[in-house]
C-alpha cells in the first residue's frame, strides 16, 4: 500500500512539473504585448525622435524642424550639448554693435523672447516679423507692432526682419547682389514652417528667385554672413550637425530662432 502511495505521489509531482514548465500560450501572447508596449514606450518611434528634417531642393537646402514650441533666445547661444530639447538654433534679427557684453537695444527692432517684450533699434531694414504664439506662427509685412504685444500676452516669441516673400509675392529687395553671400531664411513651404538656405554663395537676387520657384509662401530673412551663419540641428537620431564654423566674431551674435521638442 505504501509502495501505491509513493508511485502515485510520484506521478501527481510529474503532472503538476510539467503543467508548470512554461505559461499556456494565452499568457505567453499577454507578456508580448506588455513587452511590445514598453519597447515603444522606451524607444519612440522614428516621427516621435526625429528633430529635424534636411531636404535637398537644387541649390537650396530645406530643414524642416519637428518642435513644439518656438522662441526668441537672446544673450546666450543654446547649447548644442546641453539644451537637448532644441533642435534647430539659428541667428534671427540683425545686431547693431560688436558688443562684449549683450544688450537688449542692440537687437534691429523690439522683439519678444520667452514672453518679454524688449525694445531694440529701429531698424529701417525691417519690413515684416514673425510671431508665434498660442501654438500658431504669423508672418507679418510692414505694421506688427500690435502681433508683437499679443505675443508678449500669450507668452510668445516675435521678431522684425526683412520680409522677401509675402503671401507668395516676392517684395523689394532690401541689399545688392554683391558680395555674393550664403543666404538664409524663415519660411512657410507647403504650410510648414522651415528654414531655407543657400549650399553656396551666390547673389541675392539668384537666391530670391530659387525662393519663389521653390513656392515658398512666406519668407523672412535671418541674419547671415561670415560668423553670424553658424548654427545647428539635431538629425533623425538626435545627431548635432553644426551649418558653418563658429569664427571669432560669432561671440557677436546677440539673438537665436529656436525650435524645441
Amino acid at each position: 500500500m505504501r509502495k501505491l502511495n509513493l508511485l502515485s505521489m510520484c506521478f501527481v509531482l510529474m503532472v503538476m512539473l510539467s503543467c508548470n514548465h512554461k505559461p499556456k500560450a494565452s499568457v505567453i501572447e499577454e507578456n508580448a504585448d506588455s513587452l511590445s508596449e514598453t519597447i515603444k514606450i522606451a524607444a519612440p518611434s522614428s516621427n516621435t525622435r526625429t528633430f529635424v528634417n534636411r531636404k535637398d531642393s537644387g541649390d537650396l537646402v530645406v530643414f524642416t524642424p519637428i518642435y513644439n514650441t518656438v522662441d526668441l533666445v537672446c544673450g546666450k547661444r543654446p547649447s548644442k550639448d546641453t539644451d537637448m530639447s532644441v533642435s534647430y538654433c539659428a541667428e534671427a534679427a540683425f545686431t547693431g554693435e560688436y558688443l562684449d557684453s549683450f544688450a537688449h537695444r542692440n537687437v534691429a527692432g523690439n522683439h519678444v523672447s520667452g514672453g518679454i517684450f524688449y525694445r531694440g533699434y529701429v531698424a529701417k531694414t525691417n519690413t515684416g516679423a514673425f510671431v508665434w504664439y498660442q501654438g500658431k506662427w504669423k508672418f507679418l509685412y510692414d505694421s506688427y507692432a500690435s502681433e508683437l504685444r499679443k505675443a508678449e500676452k500669450h507668452r510668445g516669441m516675435g521678431f522684425g526682419q526683412n520680409m522677401i516673400i509675402y503671401n507668395g509675392r516676392v517684395m523689394p529687395r532690401f541689399r545688392k547682389d554683391k558680395p555674393l553671400n550664403i543666404y538664409r531664411a524663415l519660411c512657410e513651404l507647403d504650410g510648414k514652417l522651415c528654414i531655407v538656405e543657400a549650399k553656396q554663395a551666390l547673389a541675392y537676387s539668384e537666391f530670391v528667385e530659387k525662393l519663389a520657384n521653390l513656392k515658398v509662401k512666406y519668407a523672412l530673412y535671418l541674419d547671415m554672413g561670415s560668423g553670424w551663419n553658424y548654427s545647428w540641428y539635431r538629425d533623425s537620431v538626435g545627431i548635432v550637425h553644426e551649418i558653418h564654423p563658429i569664427k571669432p566674431w560669432s561671440k557677436y551674435q546677440t539673438n537665436w530662432i529656436v525650435f524645441k521638442k
